[in-house]
């Protein structure tokens, strides 16, 4: 038998370049640190699998990379209506056939549903996503229901993600991160050399542990972002309705300000603008019998809130005749103001405007749930209170007074804070951030309130 002297050498070399990818993926450090199954996408940040679930919820995918059934060549007389959103309008937790886009679709004849739904995108990725997977499919008619993921006090603001995403694209980075999301090896070669996994999709905490609480997408380019969908659509032939969304908040009886009620003005100002209805979920759900069976958890519509969604869709659009042929928008009006963000930075008080607002910040040693209370000095009384399930925004809604701030949680030492340590005036103490384990208060830019 001839020897072959190549034969070691190269298994040495195999050994080498292999051993360590598979040593690092059976410790569990994939090349891709994706997470709930999200797929990277270099023109939204992340977007739906090609296969598999989201959320424990199998769905098909279209070839616009959308959720659904392949929709093939568009027919003479065929019309589509396009749902923007975020993991509710994608529909976590129920079939394909049960958005409530597929049943909205589904209660006109020879229509069907472009269900255009991301978990986790805001209006920054759907005006990205818009061009490339919702055009072609060229819809009709364009439910715009971006909220949640906008108005949300995260750990990153959408709009500086993308420009580092553009700066990067100009720099050598480009080049590795194909490698970077293939190969666990090079992945952890790029972690030695300092190269962060910002660009891998971790879905919702890109930049995770630098807690800001700041707006992912500010009011202001919200408002922007909503008109400028509507040109979107417009181009494309399309007529948009909007649509404001339901979570638990909305079932509850007790009446006090929320963070995301400023961005539902805004959306009902620019439906106004457009003439175009604007649906309210919170409404038909509340008419349905505000039935805990509307949701899943916190936010996602069930199997019957989806229904209900889609049936008060319908009504609104067979109130302006679209069934027969009708226009649902009207004639485009003035701009309307944009209203203050409370939460954010100081503003004067106005209607449903809250005494206090403000944001607690990320913190992982926090892991319990936070009671927030506000105290009459003199007193001691509690004259509001609010609990958080962790770091989110809150409000208390108080007398016109000085008050102290408390915070009582069991990953708090000791369980019971006084924030800041001096009063607050409440009806001027709006966009404070709460740093719980520094029991410190703060304005956005420094400065105590």
């Amino acid at each position: 038998m001839a020897r072959r002297p190549w034969i070691l050498p190269v298994l040495a070399t195999l050994l080498l370049l292999v051993g360590p990818e598979i040593v690092l993926r059976i410790a569990g450090w994939p090349p891709d640190p994706v997470s709930e199954r999200m797929a990277w996408d270099p023109d939204t940040l992340w977007t739906v699998p090609s296969r598999g679930s989201v959320h424990l919820t199998p769905f098909e995918q279209n070839e616009y990379g959308l959720r659904g059934q392949v929709l093939g060549r568009k027919q003479e007389g065929e019309r589509r209506i396009a749902c923007l959103g975020d993991s509710s309008v994608f529909g976590v937790g129920v079939p394909d056939d049960a958005t409530f886009c597929a049943r909205l679709a589904a209660a006109f004849p020879g229509t069907r549903a472009v269900n255009a739904g991301v978990p986790g995108y805001s209006t920054e990725e759907v005006l990205r996503q818009f061009p490339l997977r919702v055009a072609p499919a060229r819809p009709d008619l364009v439910v715009v229901a971006t909220l949640w993921s906008d108005n949300n006090m995260d750990t990153f603001v959408d709009a500086e993600v993308f420009a580092e995403l553009e700066r990067e694209r100009a720099g050598p980075r480009a080049l590795v991160e194909p490698l970077v999301r293939r190969s666990a090896t090079v992945r952890a070669a790029a972690r030695l050399a300092g190269v962060p996994d910002t660009r891998l999709v971790r879905w919702g905490t890109v930049g995770q542990g630098q807690g800001t609480g700041r707006r992912r997408v500010p009011i202001a380019t919200y408002a922007e972002n909503l008109h400028r969908l509507a040109g979107l659509s417009a181009g494309v032939g399309a007529e948009v309705v909007f649509l404001v969304l339901a979570n638990e908040e909305d079932l509850r009886t007790d009446v006090r300000a929320w963070a995301w009620d400023p961005y539902r003005e805004v959306m009902r100002a620019e439906a106004r603008r457009l003439g175009t209805p604007v649906v309210e979920t919170p409404e038909a759900f509340r008419a349905a019998g505000g039935a805990r069976d509307l949701l899943i958890d916190a936010m996602h519509p069930s199997r019957r809130g989806h229904e209900v969604i889609a049936r008060a869709l319908e009504e609104a659009l067979r109130a302006r005749g679209w069934d027969r042929g009708g226009r649902v928008m009207g004639q485009e009006g003035p701009a309307p103001p944009v209203p203050r963000d409370p939460w954010q930075e100081p503003a004067p008080p106005g209607v449903n405007h809250p005494a206090v607002a403000g944001v607690v910040l990320q913190a992982p040693a926090l892991r319990h749930p936070v009671r927030i209370e506000a105290v009459d000095p003199a007193t001691g009384a509690v004259l509001d209170r609010v609990d958080l399930p962790g770091p989110a925004a809150f409000a208390l809604d108080v007398p016109p007074q000085r008050v102290l701030l408390r915070a009582r949680s069991r990953s708090l030492s000791p369980p019971e804070v006084v924030l800041g340590g001096d009063p607050v005036d409440a009806g001027a103490a709006w966009g404070l951030r709460v740093d719980l384990l520094a029991a410190r208060v703060s304005r956005p830019g420094g400065g105590t309130p």
